[in-house]
């Protein structure tokens, strides 16, 4: 039996961070073509808690642009 995968790796774009009426916030990454296996994991445990660490990538696109804190 193949032990069952417990973490994905993936790079992407962060697209939307916004606030929900329940006092949660909703996070949506872009994935690339070539996440697909690790989507379809992803896609198995909708609804299930995860544990993340986000690392910004430095690019020469979010580097020209202007930061602002919005909380």
């Amino acid at each position: 039996m193949a032990e069952e995968v417990m973490a994905v790796e993936v790079e992407g774009e962060l697209r939307q961070v916004k606030s929900m009426a329940d006092a949660s916030f909703n996070i949506t990454i872009n994935l690339p073509e070539y996440c697909v296996s690790q989507a379809g994991i992803m896609l198995a445990h909708i609804h299930d808690r995860v544990k993340a660490v986000i690392q910004f990538i430095p690019t020469e696109t979010n580097n020209d642009r202007k930061r602002t804190k919005r909380y």
